[in-house]
């Protein structure tokens, strides 16, 4: 992993800048910054995604709810056209959606629109992505005896639920992405209906 020694540890800029000498600069920078980031939720580093040259990948929970996510920021020397820039943040969020919520065609926009507001806000361009809403319906058969046709059921619902799923790309304006990584982390407190308010923690990857 690129991050777990320095997680446990006070950040160092010479043990930082000896560990990832042998990596692109502004890929090292966002190294950097996250390993000196503090958060509110529960991360770990996981496996990135081998699309590109570099990749480094964080998961994140929500705790207590179940909202989950992923941060992922890739690096590609090469300047992939759409880019428009060697580096690409790429979140992926996933929650149950609140008995109250509208999963209608408004409140999808709206979710979308405030992680866009958020991240044109720091100066992220190129942005793109999807909101889908998945509505579970768990039907019950109760078969009538009292029916005239001998097999003739009364089907109910028993239980729904509903879940939402974001992916958003974007490209950072900085190689140090904090910024970046406080608007997902504020969009996953939204998603959740939970405020949210900065009581940062030591990172914990």
């Amino acid at each position: 992993m690129l991050l777990d020694d320095n997680m446990h540890s006070k950040p160092n800029s010479a043990s930082d800048s000896s560990r990832w000498s042998n990596l692109p600069h502004d890929f090292a920078d966002v190294l950097r910054s996250l390993s000196n980031l503090k958060s509110t939720m529960s991360l770990n580093e996981i496996v990135a995604p081998k699309i590109s040259q570099h990749a480094v990948a964080i998961a994140a929970c929500l705790e207590p709810d179940s909202t989950t996510g992923r941060f992922v920021v890739l690096y590609d020397e090469n300047k992939v056209e759409v880019w428009n820039s060697p580096l690409q943040v790429v979140v992926y969020i996933e929650a149950d959606l609140l008995q109250d919520d509208d999963n209608g065609t408004n409140y999808v926009d709206d979710i979308f629109n405030r992680f866009d507001f958020g991240i044109q806000k720091i100066g992220g361009t190129q942005i793109s992505g999807t909101v889908t809403t998945i509505t579970d319906r768990y039907y019950g058969n109760n078969f009538n005896v009292n029916s005239k046709k001998k097999w003739e059921s009364e089907t109910q619902v028993q239980e729904t639920s509903s879940a939402i799923e974001i992916r958003i790309s974007w490209t950072p304006r900085l190689s140090d992405i904090s910024a970046d990584f406080l608007v997902f982390e504020k969009m996953m407190y939204t998603i959740a209906g939970r405020q949210y308010v900065a009581k940062p923690s030591i990172l914990n990857i």
